[in-house]
């Protein structure tokens, strides 16, 4: 589970917009510019940070501080069909495009590039399909694991579900 603190700014039917909260501490690290944990989870760049839409099972309330989680095994998932069934798709369609346009008696490589683009373009509708159709989608939903530390009362929050 990949985790983030955020605070919630709005709340709408079991769904929460949070932002995500400066961590000072980051700035400071030397390897900063290519750490995964201060980029793309909630910012668009590394000093602008953005909002995001999450499940609120919790019912957390707007100014909340909460800890935000993505299930790492989803992304891992979608990662694979995002990158690696478009990449097969398009090597596969460019080797029959070669060997079809050799066999009737055409240029291999345009046939190649031509249907290699093609295939890339499935491959990518493809694993789109797939995330639509399957369970997928729900396991890259961001979601409030729990209650943050409060900074005024020094105590840990745990928010109950509401059944």
């Amino acid at each position: 589970m990949i985790e983030k603190t955020a605070v919630v700014i709005s709340t709408n039917q079991g769904h929460a917009w949070v932002k995500s909260e400066d961590n000072s501490t980051c700035h400071s690290c030397s390897s900063s510019a290519g750490c995964s944990s201060t980029s793309h989870f909630f910012t668009e760049s590394n000093t602008e940070p953005s909002k995001m839409l999450v499940a609120n099972p919790f019912h957390a309330k707007p100014g909340d501080h909460v800890i935000v989680g993505l299930p790492s095994d989803g992304l891992l998932k979608s990662s694979l069909l995002a990158y690696l069934l478009p990449l097969i798709s398009l090597l596969v369609f460019a080797f029959l495009g070669n060997e079809l346009f050799i066999w009737f008696s055409g240029n291999g490589e345009f046939g190649a590039i031509l249907l290699g683009i093609a295939g890339l373009f499935a491959g990518l509708r493809f694993s789109n399909t797939v995330v639509q159709c399957t369970d997928l989608k729900e396991k890259l939903q961001p979601v409030i694991l729990r209650n943050n530390i409060s900074n005024n009362e020094h105590d840990i929050k745990f928010l109950t579900p509401i059944v």
